[in-house]
């Protein structure tokens, strides 16, 4: 064996063989004996096709086993594959007989994930777009601009539209090229170029920064609704906060990076520095959760200050047969949904898909748990667009005025009637109620 180490231009490599060779030993020792090595004409019998040991399977069906190390070609885990290979029937000799050639196209791991990729360049791209009306709103009206509340989630939206940009470049041109076949791919994510890796620095950055508004624009809710007696915090403190803590954790992991010459365009976490983010956005979770919760604790208290102590047990279980006036159900509904339109803007939603659990470790599976993951993430911002800009009454109301003001400048610089019926619609008072031909 020390020989034949030798051989091998990588550890990996030999040791990958070494597997290979242990599995032809167990498959002859442990799988095969007298009875199912011999040809019939109802199975085809065990065989060891030099990578995969198939037993015994019925005629003219399909036999499927776990891809074997050496189709993918790669030392790393990776998830379970099936390899194919068919028994037939044999005309000619009467008999059940394998195929010759196992299918292992099957085991290809790079459509998989490209496959996944792909999906999330697709959903971060549409997230982007319905993002994008909503913070052209939010720039476009003056009283929206000046309100530290409607800030806080522009801001937010700005931080995902960027994030989604900066992800799609980075899956596009670096990731998904990686995983081209040697004839068409640019190796961007093998020569590791500086270019790649300032990309990897402003999407880490550009992620960090959606964690850093979701925190400052908690924190923003939690003292108006809590604390709403407490001093009023001037806006540019809470661009300082959301800079810092954009910051401070970005640039420790580029260092770290670049201290030990990370490689892979820093987009493969191969050296376990992605602690430093995860740690960073972790924390803002847990702090977030409190948040929420202390806010559901102050809405419980004024819903039990409005009733009397039999009515109040009822806030707290509230089950099936239980009897509520209308008034105490439109206070329920009140809380609930508050409560539910601040999980997308805290970001708790995140905690769902934080944790990578899949029970089975077929591809299938954790394609399931990656795309709910990707669609969890763009719906983050769809939902902050829907919830707080094109389902707002504030906002509503603000379009409603703009294009009521347009219409009137057109139609008294350009004589155009575009929906005359609302643009001039007035209450007719004495202040303004002009007699037919009076001269004013």
């Amino acid at each position: 064996m020390q020989h034949i180490r030798q051989s091998f231009r990588m550890e990996s490599l030999f040791e990958n063989f070494l597997t290979c060779c242990r599995e032809a030993v167990d498959c002859c020792e442990n799988e095969m004996n007298e009875e199912n090595i011999i040809h019939n004409t109802t199975h085809c019998p065990t065989i060891w096709d030099a990578w995969t040991c198939f037993p015994p399977t019925k005629v003219n069906t399909i036999a499927r086993e776990t891809c074997s190390s050496q189709a993918y070609r790669s030392p790393e885990h990776v998830c379970r594959l099936e390899s194919e290979k068919e028994c037939n029937w044999n005309d000619t000799y009467k008999l059940a007989l394998w195929e010759q050639q196992t299918d292992y196209s099957v085991c290809a791991i790079a459509p998989v994930y490209s496959r996944r990729h792909t999906y999330h360049v697709i959903v971060l791209s549409v997230s982007t777009f319905l993002c994008l009306p909503a913070i052209v709103i939010f720039f476009m009206f003056e009283k929206l601009r000046k309100t530290t509340r409607v800030i806080l989630h522009r801001n937010l939206l700005v931080a995902i539209c960027i994030r989604n940009i900066l992800t799609s470049l980075a899956k596009v041109i670096v990731i998904l090229d990686a995983l081209k076949s040697n004839l068409v791919t640019n190796n961007v994510m093998k020569n590791n170029d500086v270019a790649c890796r300032v990309l990897a620095f402003f999407e880490c950055a550009a992620k960090n920064g959606i964690y850093a508004c979701m925190l400052v624009d908690a924190y923003y809710l939690h003292k108006v609704i809590v604390r709403s007696f407490s001093k009023d915090i001037h806006v540019k403190y809470l661009y300082a906060a959301t800079i810092v803590l954009t910051a401070v954790p970005t640039i420790a992991w580029a260092i770290a990076k670049g201290v030990t010459h990370g490689d892979n365009c820093w987009m493969v976490d191969s050296d376990g520095f992605q602690w430093i983010n995860d740690g960073f956005r972790i924390a803002i979770l847990a702090i977030n959760t409190f948040l929420l919760l202390d806010i559901l604790r102050v809405m419980i208290m004024k819903l039990r200050q409005g009733s009397t102590s039999r009515q109040t047990k009822y806030i707290y279980l509230y089950q099936i047969g239980n009897k509520f006036t209308s008034r105490q159900k439109k206070r329920m509904q009140a809380a609930f949904r508050a409560t539910v339109l601040l999980i997308p803007l805290f970001g708790l939603h995140i905690i769902i898909t934080a944790n990578k659990i899949v029970y089975d470790d077929s591809c299938q599976a954790e394609d399931i748990y990656d795309f709910a993951r990707y669609t969890m993430e763009a719906l983050q911002g769809i939902f902050v667009a829907v919830l707080f800009c094109y389902a707002n009454t504030e906002v509503q109301n603000e379009i409603k005025n703009g294009y009521r003001k347009l219409a009137i400048y057109l139609n008294q610089k350009f004589g155009w009637n575009i929906r005359r019926e609302t643009a001039y619609r007035r209450r007719t008072t004495a202040a303004t109620y002009v007699q037919s031909g009076t001269d004013c």
